[in-house]
C-alpha cells in the first residue's frame, strides 16, 4: 500500500499531504454521488433520456481520478471498500427489481461459450484472493487489506452467481431499468479494471505473501493481476453487450421473446450442404482428421512449455539447462507459421459490413493492451541484449542470460503479429460458408488456439523472479519506463489470454456447423419391379355350425342305452 509523504515547504504548509488528500476526497465524493444518482435514475425512471452516456463518462472519469490520486492508505481503503459494497448491494437488489423469470422461454444461448471461461477465471481469482486474505491475517496490523480482499472475493461470487443462476433465465420487466442495470454493472467492472492495473506494483511487493510463497510469489502476483485485468474487461464487455441488446429491442419495439428466438436461431450455426454423399463423407472424414492433428500438435507444444519451468531450478537439482527457453521460441514460431498460412487462406474471402458486426471500441481497447505489451517486451529485450553484450553477468549466469535474450527478443514481434491477426481473422469467419469449406481451417484454428495458449503459459513462466528480474530492479530506469515495466507484463498476459479466447470462440462456432448432402444425388441401387398380384375373390361367409357335444358325453350315453337294452331283455 502507498503511504502519504507529509512534507512541507518554507512557508510551513504541507503541500504533499493536505492538498493531495483533499483532491482525492473530492473526486471520491463526486464519483460516489454520481454512482448513486445513476442507481436512483435506473429505479425511478421509465424512459430513455438524453445525456446518460455523458453521465456514465463523467462518473467513470471521477472514479478513475479518485483511484489515481489516493496516496493515503485510509483514503484508498475508503474508495475501494465503498465501490465494492455498493456493487454487492446493487447487484442483489437490481436483479429482482428489473427482471422476472419466464419458464416458457428457453434457456438463453447468448455467450454460452463465455460462461465456462468466466466461471473458471472467477474461481481462480477468488482462490488467489482468499490466499491474499489468509496472508494478510498472518501479517498483524493489516486489517484493511484483509477487508479489501474478502470484499473483492464476495463481490465476484455475488456477480457470477446472480448472472449465472438468475439473469440467464430471466427477462426484463422494466426495459430501461434493465438496460441501465447492465450498464452500471459494466461501469463497476470498468472501475475495478482500472483499480487492478493501478495496484499491480503494490501487490507485487506484499512482504507477507513473499515470505509465504518465496520465489513463486512473482508468478502468483502477476498471474493474479493478469487474470483480474482480463476478468474485469470480459465482464465489462459482456454486460455492455446485454445492455446493447435491450436497447436494440427497445428501439425496434420488439418483445424479448422475438429477440431470444432470433438469437437461438443464430446460435444453431450455419448448415453446409455438399453435392453428393461421397463428397460429404470424404469432407467430414478429412476435417475430423485435421482437427485431431491440430489439437494433438498444439497440446504437445503446450506441454513442452513445462521444460521452461525447470530452467529456474539451480544446482544439481536442475534437469534442464538454459536451453529450455527454446520451447518458448517454438511456440512463437508456431504462431507465426500457422497465422501466416491462415491469413493466406482467408485472403480470397470477402466479408461484408453486415456480417462483421463486432464492437470496434472493444477491439481497439484490446489493441491498446497489446501495444502496451509490445512496448514492455521491447524494453525488456533491449535491456537483456545490452546486459549480454556488456557482460553484466557472471560466467555461471551468462548462458542463462543469452538464452533468455534469444527468447524474449521474439516476444514483441509475436505480440505485434497477434494484434494483426486479431484484427484480420474476425469471428464472423466461423459463419462464412466459404471459410467452412476450407479443410485447412479445421487444422489451423485449433493449432493456432493452442499455440497461443502455449505462449500464454510461457509468458506466465517468465514472471518467475530470477536473475533478469533482479537486474531490472537494480537498473536505474526513468519514471515512464518503470511504469511500463510495472503494468506491461500483466497487460501482455491479459491480452494473450484474450487471444486464446478469440480463437476458442471461432473454434466453438465452427464446431456448430452442420454438414449435410443433397438427398436426390445419393446413389440408390435399382430395385426389380414386382409383378402385380391378381385380386382374390371374397369367400361367402359360412353359416355358423351348431356346437357338437363332447365325445365323452356321447360315449357315456351309448353305454347307458346298451345297459338299458340288456336290462330289458333280461
Amino acid at each position: 500500500m502507498m503511504v502519504s509523504n507529509r512534507t512541507a515547504n518554507g512557508t510551513g504548509f504541507p503541500l504533499d499531504s493536505n492538498v493531495n488528500d483533499c483532491i482525492a476526497y473530492t473526486f471520491f465524493a463526486f464519483s460516489i454521488i454520481g454512482i448513486l444518482l445513476l442507481i436512483i435514475n435506473s429505479c425511478i425512471c421509465g424512459d430513455r433520456k438524453e445525456g446518460r452516456n455523458v453521465a456514465f463518462i463523467l462518473v467513470g472519469t471521477f472514479s478513475f481520478l479518485s483511484l489515481s490520486t489516493s496516496q493515503d492508505e485510509m483514503i484508498y481503503f475508503a474508495v475501494v471498500a465503498s465501490f465494492l459494497s455498493i456493487a454487492i448491494i446493487y447487484t442483489l437488489i437490481g436483479c429482482f427489481v428489473f427482471f422476472t423469470e419466464n419458464e416458457e422461454l428457453p434457456k438463453e444461448m447468448h455467450d454460452s461459450h463465455l460462461r465456462p471461461f468466466i466461471v473458471g477465471i472467477t474461481a481462480a481469482v477468488v482462490v488467489q484472493e482468499c490466499l491474499y486474505f489468509i496472508g494478510s491475517l498472518c501479517d498483524k496490523g493489516n486489517g484493511r487489506k484483509s477487508a479489501i480482499f474478502i470484499l473483492a472475493a464476495i463481490q465476484k461470487l455475488v456477480q457470477i452467481g446472480i448472472y449465472y443462476f438468475k439473469l440467464i433465465d430471466s427477462v426484463p420487466k422494466r426495459k430501461y431499468g434493465a438496460s441501465l442495470y447492465y450498464k452500471i454493472f459494466a461501469l463497476f467492472n470498468f472501475i475495478f479494471w482500472i483499480e487492478s492495473i493501478k495496484v499491480t506494483k503494490n501487490q507485487q511487493q506484499e512482504k507477507f505473501m513473499e515470505d509465504m510463497l518465496h520465489g513463486l510469489y512473482t508468478i502468483f502476483a502477476r498471474t493474479y493481476t493478469a487474470l483480474i485485468v482480463d476478468y474485469r474487461l470480459i465482464c465489462c464487455i459482456l454486460f455492455m453487450e446485454h445492455a446493447a441488446e435491450i436497447d436494440i429491442m427497445i428501439a425496434r419495439g420488439e418483445s424479448y421473446e422475438r429477440i431470444e428466438g432470433n438469437q437461438s436461431e443464430q446460435e444453431e450455426g450455419i448448415k453446409v450442404v455438399h453435392q453428393c454423399f461421397n463428397d460429404y463423407r470424404e469432407f467430414t472424414r478429412a476435417i475430423k482428421n485435421r482437427n485431431g492433428l491440430g489439437m494433438t500438435l498444439g497440446l504437445v507444444i503446450v506441454f513442452l512449455q513445462i521444460l521452461n519451468m525447470f530452467v529456474y531450478f539451480e544446482g544439481k537439482e536442475s534437469i534442464v539447462g538454459p536451453w529450455g527457453n527454446i520451447v518458448g521460441i517454438l511456440a512463437v514460431l508456431s504462431i507465426f507459421i500457422a497465422g501466416r498460412l491462415l491469413l493466406c487462406q482467408i485472403s480470397s474471402i470477402n466479408i461484408t459490413e453486415e456480417e462483421d458486426h463486432e464492437d470496434v471500441g472493444i477491439d481497439y481497447l484490446m489493441v491498446v493492451m497489446g501495444l502496451v505489451s509490445v512496448m514492455f517486451w521491447t524494453a525488456n529485450s533491449i535491456s537483456t541484449i545490452v546486459w549480454s553484450i556488456e557482460g553484466n553477468a557472471t560466467d555461471q549466469k551468462q548462458p542463462y542470460l543469452v538464452w533468455t535474450t534469444g527468447k524474449v527478443f521474439f516476444f514483441p514481434f509475436v505480440q505485434l503479429f497477434q494484434i494483426y491477426i486479431f484484427r484480420k481473422i474476425r469471428l464472423c469467419y466461423a459463419k462464412n460458408e466459404t471459410f467452412l469449406m476450407m479443410k485447412k481451417s479445421y487444422f489451423l484454428i485449433p493449432f493456432l488456439m493452442l499455440s497461443s495458449l502455449a505462449l500464454l503459459a510461457n509468458l506466465i513462466i517468465c514472471e518467475y523472479r530470477d536473475y533478469v528480474e533482479e537486474l531490472i530492479e537494480e537498473a536505474h530506469y526513468v519514471f515512464v519506463t518503470e511504469i511500463l515495466l510495472a503494468v506491461g507484463a500483466p497487460m501482455g498476459i491479459a491480452f494473450s489470454c484474450h487471444i486464446v479466447l478469440h480463437f476458442y470462440t471461432i473454434y466453438h462456432q465452427m464446431r456448430k456447423c452442420k454438414h449435410d448432402f443433397e438427398r436426390q444425388n445419393r446413389p440408390v441401387e435399382p430395385v426389380e419391379p414386382v409383378e402385380p398380384v391378381e385380386p382374390v375373390e371374397l369367400v361367402e361367409p359360412v353359416e355358423p355350425v351348431e356346437p357338437v357335444e363332447p365325445v365323452a358325453s356321447v360315449v357315456r350315453g351309448l353305454l347307458d342305452s346298451d345297459r338299458a337294452q340288456n336290462y330289458t331283455n333280461a
